[in-house]
C-alpha cells in the first residue's frame, strides 16, 4: 500500500468514515486520491496536524534538515551535497519512509528533528514521471514549523505550492529573521489545515 492512501485511509477512519464498502482511488503520479468517487487530493490525518503542531521547537536546532533516501539516479545525491557540510544543518540518509509498517503511522522522531529545523530541503526526484511534482516533505514541512526548500533542478508544479512560503536552493535562507520565518510557519501551518486535510463531508 501507498503511504499516499495509507494516510487517506487513516485520515478517513479518524473521522468515523471509513468502512468495508469505502471506495479508495489513488493516482500517485498526480498526488491525487477519490474516495467514494470524490476527489479529495492528498490527504493528511487531523491528528497528524495536532501532533507536528505540538512538536514545534521554540529553539530551532538545525538550519537544514533531511531525512530520507539519497541516491544518483534522480539527481537528489548532487542537490543535497551541497547542503551536506553546512553548519548547524543534519542530512540523513535513511530508507524509514518506504518500510510498510511506517507508512500509516505517524514517525515522532523524524516529525521532532524536522521541528527543531528552520528548513526543511524538498528535493523531488529529476526522473519523476508525469507532468506534476509533488512530495509529501513539502507537507511534513508545513506540519512542522520548517519553511520548506525547494530545487531548481526539481521544482514542484505551481498548483501544488500556491500560497505557501518557500524559499529556493539557490536563495540567501540565512537574510529571513527569526520573526518574518515563525510568521511564514504560521501562515504555511493555516494554509496546510484547509489543504491538505478531508473535506468536512467526504462521503456526501
Amino acid at each position: 500500500m501507498l503511504r499516499q492512501e495509507a494516510l487517506l485511509r487513516r485520515a478517513l477512519s479518524e473521522r468515523g468514515h471509513l468502512s468495508p464498502q469505502t471506495s479508495i482511488e489513488v493516482d500517485h503520479i498526480s498526488g491525487s486520491a477519490e474516495v467514494d468517487g470524490l476527489r479529495v487530493g492528498l490527504v493528511h490525518p487531523d491528528s497528524y496536524f495536532a501532533r507536528g503542531r505540538r512538536l514545534w521547537s521554540r529553539r530551532r536546532r538545525y538550519h537544514y534538515f533531511f531525512k530520507g533516501h539519497i541516491s544518483s539516479s534522480g539527481g537528489r545525491e548532487k542537490m543535497l551535497s551541497a547542503f551536506q557540510n553546512v553548519s548547524n544543518s543534519k542530512i540523513v540518509s535513511s530508507d524509514a519512509g518506504r518500510w510498510k509498517w511506517l507508512k500509516g503511522n505517524f514517525d515522532w522522531f523524524y516529525f521532532s528533528q524536522l521541528g527543531k529545523s528552520k528548513f526543511g530541503l524538498c528535493p523531488n526526484q529529476a526522473d519523476w514521471p508525469g507532468d506534476f511534482f509533488w512530495t509529501y516533505r513539502f507537507v511534513d514541512c508545513l506540519l512542522a514549523g520548517a519553511i520548506p526548500v525547494l530545487f531548481r533542478l526539481t521544482p514542484l508544479s505551481d498548483d501544488f505550492v500556491a500560497g505557501f512560503f518557500f524559499v529556493w536552493d539557490d536563495s540567501l535562507q540565512s537574510e529571513i529573521s527569526e520573526t518574518k520565518r515563525i510568521k511564514m510557519a504560521e501562515h504555511n501551518y493555516q494554509l496546510a489545515l484547509s489543504r491538505f486535510r478531508l473535506p468536512e463531508c467526504p462521503n456526501e
